[in-house]
């Protein structure tokens, strides 16, 4: 992405970057599920949890945020 095209939208950095950013994270309704559940196995000092969803779902982004 060239200089010109950050100026124009007025982009500080790439809009679809492959780098996971928890900045950029929503936590909608599933989400913070998901996160509720991992801190309870935190908290409880549970050995084994089990995230699944289809690819793309935004586990890694999950993992990363919790």
């Amino acid at each position: 992405m060239t200089t010109a095209t950050n100026a124009k939208w007025s982009w500080n950095d790439a809009p679809f970057s492959t780098k996971l950013d928890p900045r950029r994270f929503f936590a909608g309704v599933s989400q913070e599920e998901s996160l509720s559940r991992m801190q309870f196995l935190v908290d409880n000092r549970r050995r084994v949890g089990v995230l699944t969803g289809a690819q793309g779902s935004g586990k890694s982004m999950l993992l990363e945020v919790a």
